[in-house]
């Protein structure tokens, strides 16, 4: 049953989320209520999960509050409430959490209302799925790369422009295009367009690094 293993699914990516940021609260003063508050959303996620193959009504509804209670223990806690306010990469970063943060309980509201009859299926799957977690990685990316393949990615403005085609699609194909097909269409055309794009600047942030190296070494060479 797909639907029955759909919270399964996300639940994966969810929770390697929730702890890479966990891990990243350890670098702010906390209360000692944070971390079990974490593990009591976590538990009602699963909970969620767990149910969803027996009630998919009651599975999903818990399912959907798990996620709106993580977006507000993400906005609460996590240290890109104040990275926001640095420079460069930091900012970017941080701007591309707490809007993931904002799709995750615009997600978890669509789960919760499928529950009532609503036709909120592919808000909730796609807020979730793109929104939040295309967000994550778009935040980690410039970081992880080089961390993973040892290829150097040199950070620009440009990084901003396929995170706002991202959140422009989902814009357009959740609300304007709720009950337009074509409208609809046209956003889940500019998520592809979105994520291509940022392909393309990771592509060109490692080619401009490469080159603003080769160019450092000839100068060093040089002098």
């Amino acid at each position: 049953d797909v639907d029955g293993a759909l919270p399964w699914w996300f639940s994966f990516l969810v929770s390697t989320i929730a702890a890479e940021r966990l891990e990243m609260t350890r670098l702010t003063r906390r209360g000692p209520e944070v971390e079990p508050l974490l593990w009591n959303i976590m538990a009602m996620m699963l909970g969620g999960a767990a149910l969803a193959p027996v009630s998919w009504t009651l599975g999903r509804a818990l399912f959907g509050l798990s996620l709106v209670a993580l977006a507000a223990w993400l906005l609460a806690f996590d240290i890109a409430r104040r990275t926001v306010l640095a420079d460069g990469l930091g900012r970017y970063m941080a701007v591309c959490l707490l809007t993931g943060y904002g799709w995750l309980a615009v997600s978890g509201a669509a789960w919760v209302a499928m529950t009532a009859g609503l036709p909120t299926r592919d808000a909730a799957l796609h807020a979730l799925g793109l929104g939040f977690v295309v967000s994550m990685m778009m935040a980690h990316a410039p970081v992880i790369l080089p961390a993973l393949t040892r290829v150097k990615v040199r950070f620009g403005a440009f990084f901003y422009v396929p995170l706002a085609l991202l959140n422009l699609s989902l814009v357009i194909r959740l609300f304007l295009g709720h009950a337009d097909l074509r409208v609809r269409g046209l956003g889940a055309v500019m998520n592809a367009v979105a994520l291509g794009t940022f392909a393309a600047t990771i592509l060109g942030g490692a080619v401009r690094w490469r080159m603003m190296d080769h160019q450092r070494k000839t100068q060093h060479k040089a002098g």
